[in-house]
């Protein structure tokens, strides 16, 4: 019995520690996470963060998110906002679906880039309420973490007062 504790202890992914795969250099995050005072996200695991040309950049090998947020300076309605950021949507995206939960409208679609010889896997989301709207893409390598990019942008959520 403690030969097979050892193993679990010595190969287990805890042991070895995800944390081991982020960049020394850069800040890591994860669980709850306060983008701004307005708007968080809650991350299933470790990323590390930064700050790129004016956007949140949070990464792990193989996926990628970026996060730009932008206030309601013309005091549009969430609809007039939604219908722009519609517009906006590239006509290869597919898998496009809009919702409205708890006062937020998002809108959420899937669109595969080519980049050199290779696919890169994306999903891109708007997240608007009365005063700002987040704009969220996610890259990743595998299209298996598709389902991790759906889930964190469905836990982008409003801080509340």
């Amino acid at each position: 019995m403690k030969a097979i504790l050892i193993f679990i202890i010595l190969y287990s992914p805890i042991a070895f520690g995800e944390q081991k795969m982020l960049h020394p250099d850069f800040p890591i995050v994860n669980g709850h996470y306060q983008m701004t005072d307005d708007w968080f996200i809650t991350l299933e695991q470790s990323y590390n963060k930064r700050v790129e040309d004016g956007s949140l950049v949070l990464w792990r090998p193989g996926f990628t998110i970026w996060v730009d947020i932008w206030d309601n300076d013309n005091n549009e309605t969430i609809n007039e906002r939604a219908l722009l950021r519609q517009k906006d949507i590239s006509k290869d995206a597919y898998e496009l679906k809009k919702y409205i939960s708890n006062g937020i409208t998002k809108i959420g679609y899937r669109l595969d880039e080519k980049r050199t010889e290779e696919i890169v896997f994306a999903y891109y989301g708007f997240a608007i309420n009365k005063d700002s709207h987040v704009q969220i893409a996610f890259y990743f390598d595998d299209s298996k973490d598709l389902n991790s990019a759906k889930n964190i942008f469905s836990n982008l959520k409003e801080t509340t007062p």
